[in-house]
């Protein structure tokens, strides 16, 4: 019996330490050893085969000693010199991909050099460091790699990565938690996502303090999904940082549910994110509207095709979709411009999560066509979601402490018909000045930007109706200081009340904007502005300026032979000139499309190459001769010449030149600059192949203010801006805005004083609108009758067929009071 039980307690120690392998075995997090054999067939999916390709090709060449991307583990130098800001994405990308790789091959080749490398990261960035961002980012690092690596990994090497890891997480928990960015800053998803991360993957390390690591990541994670994320699914921040936070956090949600059963991610706040991306998705684009200190984008996160796998959302998976065909078709083989890594390359979670969820559009989705984003403080109405369509948003929301944000409360944005109008200069453009608001003065809200400073603006009223919305928002705590207390205007009220009218039959939409800002009882200057995006253009009139796209002239990327545009010029006086252009690159390649020859008269034509440019924006470049870009000049006498632009690189786009004798001229220029001539593409006699490529569409903007107005066109970085004067107590600027295709009847607009307020008056030859500013608020007749006829049954204003159809519906339905059991007419 003795030795029965003897034996019988081996067999148990033997079986519980075998069922401690079996739990300790990796991987673990997201898969499986079962689950290996469907990813290995994903290899041969014809969707996932070419990413497949690209991963393993990035795998082979941070694993190879004779590649440029070669990483070094034993190269300590290359570790301390990285980029702090985005070491520990990059250090992502090159853990995950080889730990990935190796999976699916089971090659040791890059199960041993993986390994040495994530030693090596945790040896040279540890959890003191003081860069919060490497620290953030490396714990993810560390738990996909142990995870991935840990059975090609020396048992030394397992010890090294669970302690870095113990201290990562105690370090993340005791210091992170409760700090000011917590609980709405993106770094709340990223840090205890990361976190959380890592603590699954070391749990069986430490059995006794895992537990509660992990249900303190999950409290912290779920927090962020409560009070970074609204009701309507709408993030505070803007679009990037959203996603940024959402990358870790996801990933560790996807995690706790694989291996605790624990869903955080169909969080109420998390299943309306969907409607927010919709509704802020610019009509017939893939492109998302610039908030918050976030630049315009069509990035998704790769945690996005997880999340609608999650939450079974064929709206959210539809928006995926859409993004990574936007992707692929700006992409360039496997260095093109692939946003899976900050250090380039396809995620191995292409792979591990894809998914059939089945898509389904915007268009499709029976979404409302407008929301009230209320925590964000955030309005978009919009008329549909094609590229005809608009979109018309308001944004005054409060100040969530050390989250991104800028000093634009109230304001506007405006974009459709493949245009943004009235749009937001992104990233790091945190002044008022650089926004579609109003200064004081010269002066803004107060400065609300990094370094822990915010203001607060908030919607006071919103309405919509099947014919217009109605917001009104307000500024005024703005304009007086910022949470530091640092002044900015001081105002005593700063008060804006939008309105946005859709379209019906052949009438585009529009937007009113009324202002009513007052600083005290003194007269100031207040200028209104409008800023709008690189490629578009605007012209000046009395209250009547104008929006539009750049025009400009090329040489089609197809064609053959030498064309030229020509500007015959009147030289007001001798001297020596400079020559600018407004160009960008057309082509597919931006080094193959950017140069022209110029030339001016007879004189010796010059090779001129754009300087240096990384994107297809339009820039403002000054005429250079050669690759070397040495410096041209002009002397002219007065009197008449030709400035030719000719044909070097097809694809090659000029918009404008300008001419001028200042020598301390500087760019950027607009048609209403005095010191020097400016030249238009509309303007150029052209000599095929090349082309003039006109504007299809523009703004009609109509002002009103308590006093005369005075114009200006001027540039804030390389965005056009509008302004409008007025001095005044109050200006009451009244603002028309109507994006339109050229060639649509423009209604006629007016302004009126009545007895309630100041109306504008909005007429066509068979429609009048009108809208009446009172000192209640603003009171909005859309679709008024000029004449009522008794047959338009249903108010459009047109009798029609759709009327016949309303009245063919009640025919012989009888109601006659004197005939109560009647239902139909004899």
């Amino acid at each position: 019996m003795a030795i029965e039980a003897k034996n019988a307690k081996i067999v148990i120690v033997i079986f519980l330490l075998l069922a401690g392998i079996a739990s300790a075995a990796n991987p673990k997090l997201f898969f499986t050893a079962n689950e290996i054999p469907a990813l290995k067939a994903l290899r041969y999916n014809s969707e996932l085969s070419p990413i497949w390709n690209s991963i393993k090709a990035r795998a082979d060449a941070y694993c190879t000693p004779s590649d440029p991307l070669y990483i070094d583990p034993t190269n300590s130098s290359w570790f301390l010199t990285a980029d702090y800001g985005w070491y520990g994405r990059d250090m992502q990308g090159y853990v995950e991909t080889i730990g990935f790789v190796y999976q699916i091959t089971g090659n040791s080749f890059y199960g041993t050099h993986g390994a040495a490398i994530l030693c090596a990261a945790a040896d040279y960035v540890a959890p003191a460091n003081s860069l919060l961002s490497k620290n953030i980012d490396m714990m993810r690092t560390l738990a996909v790699g142990y995870d991935w690596l840990a059975s090609a990994m020396t048992p030394a090497q397992k010890a090294k990565i669970e302690t870095v890891a113990k201290e990562y997480i105690e370090w993340s928990l005791n210091n992170l938690d409760g700090t000011s960015w917590t609980p709405y800053h993106n770094f709340t998803g990223v840090a205890f996502g990361g976190t959380g991360l890592l603590a699954l993957a070391v749990e069986d390390a430490f059995p006794s303090e895992a537990p509660a690591w992990i249900g303190h990541a999950q409290t912290c994670v779920e927090s962020w999904f409560q009070n970074g994320f609204d009701a309507t699914g709408a993030y505070v921040e803007g679009h990037s940082y959203m996603h940024y936070g959402l990358s870790n956090a996801v990933a560790f949600g996807h995690a706790l549910n694989f291996n605790k059963q624990i869903d955080i991610l169909s969080h109420p706040h998390l299943l309306q994110l969907p409607i927010f991306l919709a509704m802020t998705r610019l009509p017939g684009t893939d492109i998302y509207e610039a908030r918050n200190d976030s630049n315009f984008s069509t990035y998704m996160n790769i945690a996005i095709l997880y999340l609608c796998q999650a939450n079974n959302s064929s709206l959210l998976r539809w928006l995926w979709d859409r993004a990574q065909l936007y992707v692929t078709a700006t992409s360039s083989g496997d260095g093109g411009y692939l946003p899976d890594y900050h250090s380039g390359g396809y995620s191995p979670f292409r792979m591990v999560w894809y998914n059939s969820v089945i898509p389904q559009s915007d268009v499709d989705s029976s979404l409302p066509l407008c929301e009230h984003f209320t925590q964000r403080g955030l309005v978009a109405f919009r008329s549909g979601w094609n590229v005809n369509d608009t979109l018309f948003t308001v944004e005054a929301g409060p100040y969530y402490f050390v989250t991104h944000n800028q000093a634009d409360k109230g304001h506007f944005g405006f974009y459709g018909l493949g245009y943004q109008w009235a749009t937001d200069l992104g990233y790091r453009v945190d002044e008022t000045s650089a926004h579609s608001c109003i200064l004081v003065d010269g002066v803004g809200q107060a400065l609300s930007a990094g370094g822990g400073r915010g203001t607060n603006g908030a919607i006071l009223s919103y309405k919509d109706t099947p014919n217009y919305g109605y917001v009104l928002a307000d500024a005024t705590s703005a304009y007086n200081t910022n949470n530091l207390g640092e002044p900015g205007a001081v105002v005593e009220h700063a008060l804006r009340h939008s309105v946005y009218v859709r379209p019906k039959n052949d009438k585009p939409a529009y937007a009113v904007i009324f202002d009513d800002i007052k600083k005290d009882n003194s007269n100031h200057t207040y200028t209104w502005q409008l800023l709008s995006a690189t490629n578009m253009d605007m012209r000046l009139g009395p209250n009547t300026p104008a929006v539009m796209p750049l025009e400009y002239v090329v040489t089609p990327v197809d064609a053959t032979g030498t064309g030229q545009a020509v500007w015959t010029v009147q030289v007001p006086e001798d001297g020596v000139y400079t020559l600018w252009g407004k160009v960008r690159p057309g082509g597919s390649s931006i080094s193959g499309s950017d140069s022209f020859y110029v030339q001016v008269d007879s004189l010796s034509q010059v090779d001129w190459h754009f300087a240096a440019i990384s994107s297809t924006g339009w820039v403002w470049d000054k005429v250079k001769s050669g690759v070397d870009r040495v410096d041209v000049t002009f002397s002219l006498t007065a009197g008449t010449h030709q400035i030719k632009f000719k044909t070097r690189e097809a694809g090659a786009q000029l918009a404008a030149a300008f001419l001028s004798s200042d020598s301390a001229a500087v760019s950027p220029f607009t048609p209403y600059s005095t010191n020097g001539i400016y030249l238009e593409a509309a303007q150029a006699a052209i000599t095929t192949p090349m082309v003039f490529a006109p504007s299809n569409a523009t703004m009609q903007v109509v002002m009103d203010a308590a006093s005369t107005m005075t114009y200006g066109y001027d540039f804030c970085d390389r965005y056009p801006r509008l302004r409008a004067n007025c001095d005044a107590v109050n200006p009451k600027f009244i603002s028309f805005m109507m994006p339109h295709y050229n060639g649509q009847a423009l209604p006629e607009v007016t302004f009126s004083d009545v007895p309630e307020g100041r109306k504008i008056n909005i007429r066509w030859p068979d429609r009048y609108d009108n809208m009446i500013w009172t000192a209640d608020g603003v009171e909005v007749y859309v679709d008024t009758c000029l004449t009522i006829v008794p047959a338009d049954l249903n108010g459009d204003c047109v009798v029609d067929f759709s009327d016949f159809a309303i009245f063919s519906q009640y025919w012989l339905d009888c109601t006659m009071p004197s005939t109560p059991d009647c239902e139909r007419a004899n």
